[in-house]
């Protein structure tokens, strides 16, 4: 059902809204409207995701990617794909160079009564020089301390193996080298 040349496809069934496109080309489902009050990386507010899908209960407010084959190969689970280029134009492709690059973010946000904040986020970022199929990347965990406005990075797994524990803004220490 197309709601205006300016407003949103919605799909009912059974007279009930089950999917929406807004329209700015959003896809919401559980609600009629997009969420802007989502905490980004970096300090960044107003968020406001492309995909939505809201509810009440697990069953309502959730996401399953799931493969249906026997084989042990990796290559035939499922698979979620946070991916980042160097180039700026949509369909290209330019090596990503910059050592420290975020190559993506899960973001764990909880409501303080006005907006989703952040609570922990888990990031992938360039490690080290890329190259031809080369891309060194390290995992850093970041929790969000009472009081705090941003999360800390607390863990990180280095390129190399490295695991490093920050205990607090002065005091880094690497438990398990990634070389012997």
């Amino acid at each position: 059902e197309a709601l205006g040349a300016s407003s949103a496809i919605v799909t009912k069934i059974a007279g009930s809204e089950r999917l929406r496109i807004d329209s700015n080309g959003r896809v919401l489902t559980g609600h009629t409207a997009a969420l802007t009050k989502f905490h980004g990386p970096y300090s960044t507010n107003k968020r406001n995701p492309h995909i939505q899908v809201n509810g009440t209960t697990v069953n309502d407010a959730s996401l399953s990617l799931t493969s249906w084959d026997n084989n042990v190969v990796g290559y035939y689970g499922p698979a979620l794909f946070l991916a980042k280029s160097g180039s700026s134009t949509i369909g290209t492709n330019a090596r990503l160079d910059n050592i420290n690059s975020i190559l993506g973010s899960i973001i764990f946000s909880g409501d303080d009564g006005d907006e989703f904040i952040k609570g922990a986020m888990i990031q992938a970022a360039v490690d080290a020089s890329t190259g031809g199929n080369d891309m060194p990347g390290r995992l850093m965990f970041h929790t969000t301390a009472d009081g705090a406005q941003e999360p800390t990075e607390r863990l990180r797994i280095g390129a190399d193996g490295t695991l490093t524990k920050y205990w607090d803004s002065s005091t880094i220490q690497a438990i398990f080298p990634g070389s012997s």
